[in-house]
């Protein structure tokens, strides 16, 4: 039976609800904007200072003295613009596609103000998309469209709430009416089944259903929504409508994950790479590895020399650079006021994961799988998990378990790898199912590199591929965790 098919009340929320709403909504408006450490450059390179040096960062402290490498930092950072802060008074002449009753207005609110910065951290460190207001004009277009926010929304809250799955009786109603809607609208053979709007909506069927775990019926929707864009043309027929081709390529990339699939998309995108050898690399953004990383360093440095080494495909190496890179640009937009530029962003992200999820390697090259494997485990932190309701991927992080545990650790770059990698499947396993043999074993890699306090750990964790606002939280408690872990 189709989980959604529902029918339920209409009855409005009751005062707890809406206080729920309410105060998720105003959360941190509140208080006093806390100053964040900021950013110079020294000897070229990045480090963080004091709290109060924050105030006396200006925009030429980061520009580079290379003409090539300034414009190249132009092209994938780029100045933030103030973001405004929502209220109700934003919505007062808005038109909504379908009545509005007063909780639909706060959902509406407590959407934009809450839920969509907090379900990608990564995206604070991206610029705003010019055309981020589509969002709210498909709200006052399309019905539809209309409740499937709606139910994502509710879907949400009810979950802070309860820590449940459990739908509530709002989320069957607007769900229903998101459902009805659409049927009518692909059965009809109406203009607007294959409209940007309808892919929208179904891409947010397939992202909920994945969160709360319907994957069945993920599988349906997204091979429905594979057809829908099929008959548009293909993804290039999202090209100038950017945002919903990232939720289309989200889907597709997040449901292959939880069902163990392929992505259906590949053969539509590019997915070449994106940092050439012979592009400035922004190496100021780039955290320069220990002396006891240099010949890692060596094999997976920005201009990808001979894998001499560690032997590794050229293709992950690749990979690495690109991501690499990223995650530099990524923490330098964290803490100052230039961004990552968002088409780049999209670019980087279709590339990677793309890349990561399409080969697999055999068994006779069990470091190559591992690497995979660990890369596409950090680079779904990044892209694809959402920060509060956690998706375990079960193929990756099986996958990952029994690469881990037949590795062969006896090399000096296997064993420089292995705290980082170790690492990977944490941030994998969402949850403490994993607890028992990984564990164990980020213990004895922790022991053997010295990394006796957290500090250490981070500073050597970073030379890797690490986005802070990503890992920085989830990665302590991993830590904690492996350090007081007794057999």
């Amino acid at each position: 039976m189709d989980p959604f098919i529902v029918s339920t009340s209409l009855d409005k929320p009751g005062a707890a609800a809406r206080k729920l709403i309410r105060r998720h909504v105003m959360r941190g408006k509140n208080r006093r904007n806390e100053r964040i450490p900021g950013l110079t450059l020294v000897g070229g390179r990045p480090i963080l200072l004091p709290r109060p040096a924050a105030e006396k960062l200006t925009a030429t402290a980061l520009e580079g003295n290379d003409e090539n490498e300034q414009s190249h930092k132009r092209r994938l950072l780029t100045p933030a613009h103030p973001q405004h802060q929502l209220t109700g008074a934003d919505f007062a002449l808005t038109r909504f596609a379908d009545s509005v009753e007063p909780y639909m207005l706060e959902l509406v609110l407590g959407y934009f103000a809450t839920v969509k910065q907090s379900l990608f951290p990564v995206q604070m460190c991206v610029a705003a998309h010019p055309n981020d207001s589509i969002w709210f004009h498909y709200l006052e277009e399309d019905a539809v469209y209309f409740h499937a926010l709606m139910w994502s929304a509710q879907s949400y809250f009810d979950w802070l709430r309860l820590s449940s799955v459990s739908p509530s009786p709002l989320s069957l109603h607007h769900m229903a009416k998101t459902l009805e809607g659409l049927r009518q609208r692909l059965y009809e053979g109406s203009p607007l089944a294959t409209s940007d709007t309808t892919i929208a909506v179904v891409s947010t069927l397939i992202m909920v259903a994945n969160l709360l775990g319907y994957s069945k019926s993920a599988n349906v929707h997204m091979d429905g929504l594979r057809k829908i864009v099929m008959l548009r043309g293909g993804l290039a027929s999202l090209d100038d409508n950017p945002l919903v081709q990232l939720k289309v390529c989200r889907s597709d990339l997040t449901t292959a994950l939880v069902t163990g699939t392929k992505p259906l998309f590949w053969s539509d995108l590019n997915t070449a790479r994106l940092v050439t050898d012979t592009e400035p690399s922004v190496l100021d953004h780039v955290t320069p590895p220990p002396p006891d990383l240099a010949r890692y360093w060596a094999v997976f440095g920005l201009s990808c020399p001979q894998l001499s080494v560690l032997e590794i495909d050229p293709r992950l190496c690749e990979i690495w650079c690109d991501l690499r890179m990223f995650c530099g640009c990524a923490n330098w937009g964290y803490y100052t006021p230039e961004k990552v530029e968002p088409d780049w962003f999209q670019e980087i992200l279709y590339s990677v994961e793309y890349r990561l999820m399409h080969p697999s390697f055999p068994p006779t090259e069990p470091f190559n799988e591992t690497m995979r494997l660990g890369l596409l485990a950090v680079s779904t932190t990044v892209f694809l998990q959402t920060a509060t309701i956690k998706v375990r991927f079960e193929a990756l992080t099986t996958g990952l378990r029994d690469s881990l545990l037949r590795m062969d650790w006896s090399g000096h770059g296997q064993k420089a790898l292995r705290p980082w990698l170790l690492f990977a499947a944490g941030f994998a396993a969402a949850s403490d199912v994993d607890d028992y043999w990984l564990m164990p074993l980020l213990r004895d890699a922790l022991q053997q590199a010295g990394l006796d306090s957290w500090e250490a750990a981070r500073a050597f964790l970073k030379n890797f591929i690490w986005v802070d606002i990503v890992h920085d939280v989830e990665g302590m408690m991993i830590w904690e965790k492996a350090v007081g872990w007794n057999i």
